[in-house]
């Protein structure tokens, strides 16, 4: 780019950074952002970090992960909410649920994305009620349960056959005006097929 005389600003490299961590070439990626933070051209922000630390995440590299957000602290930059919740989600789907817990509770301000995906979390690692925990604090806290809430909620008690704790549930999203769609009655329907209801 330089030999044309348009030099490259934090867009660019945060685009370069994102293209190679879209095609599983995160650690060029981070190559780009160890580049970025010696260089001083311009300084890496928040998307440029989190880009390197989804691609962690998701090639299962939590250790890395962690590492870049600990080198993001240091340089001044503050996370936001998206890079927690990729964090979180990393950690809930590794089964390390007392890391993801507390990344969460480093959160500032945990949004519906935040709640679901622990309460996802608990739910998949056979925590049904670590989840059902976090779901009364989430409305506690006067956030509204969105359908995917719902369904890793539902999900989670189906497998533990504790289907009366559905129905409440199903009762709930339907007098909050949450519109229920075929995902969620899957379950509940093999549950009392299998109860021989």
């Amino acid at each position: 780019m330089g030999n044309y005389e348009c030099k490259p600003d934090i867009v660019t490299f945060n685009t370069l950074i994102n293209g190679l961590r879209r095609t599983s070439r995160v650690k060029d990626g981070y190559r780009v952002l160890k580049e970025l933070q010696s260089g001083g051209k311009c300084r890496p922000n928040v998307v440029s970090y989190t880009s390197i630390i989804l691609g962690y995440c998701r090639s299962g590299m939590l250790d890395e992960a962690v590492g870049v957000l600990n080198e993001m602290l240091v340089s001044g930059e503050s996370p936001n909410l998206t890079t927690y919740n990729i964090l979180i989600d990393g950690f809930c789907k590794a089964g390390n649920m007392e890391e993801a817990y507390s990344l969460f509770r480093k959160t500032a301000d945990p949004d519906v994305v935040t709640y679901t995906t622990m309460v996802d979390g608990y739910c998949k690692h056979g925590q049904t009620d670590e989840s059902i925990k976090l779901f009364h604090e989430m409305t506690a806290k006067g956030l509204i349960p969105n359908v995917y809430t719902y369904a890793v909620m539902i999900n989670g008690l189906c497998k533990e056959n504790r289907l009366s704790e559905v129905c409440d549930l199903l009762r709930q999203m339907r007098e909050s005006g949450v519109v229920g769609r075929p995902f969620i009655y899957n379950p509940v329907i093999d549950g009392f097929c299998k109860q021989g209801m």
